[in-house]
C-alpha cells in the first residue's frame, strides 16, 4: 500500500491528460474504499501540475527515490 508523498511511475499512456507511460508522479490522497486506489499529481517541467489522474493497482510502479 502506498502513502501520500510516494513517487509513482505511470505504466500507460494519458494523453488526454498529458501523461505519458514512464511519466512519475507523486501521491497526493490515498482511497481505501470502494477499493484501493491513489490521487496521483504529476508536474511539467517548471514544476506546475499538469495532470491530476486515480491510478489503481496495476497503473502505476511505485519508485525509490534516492
Amino acid at each position: 500500500m502506498l502513502k501520500v508523498g510516494d513517487a509513482v511511475k505511470a505504466l500507460s499512456d494519458h494523453k488526454e491528460e498529458g501523461v505519458d507511460r514512464g511519466d512519475v508522479g507523486t501521491v497526493a490522497f490515498c482511497f481505501t474504499e470502494p477499493s484501493e486506489g491513489y490521487e496521483v499529481e504529476f508536474l511539467d517541467e517548471d514544476g506546475c501540475t499538469k495532470a491530476v489522474l486515480t491510478l489503481e493497482p496495476g497503473d502505476y510502479e511505485p519508485v525509490q527515490m534516492a
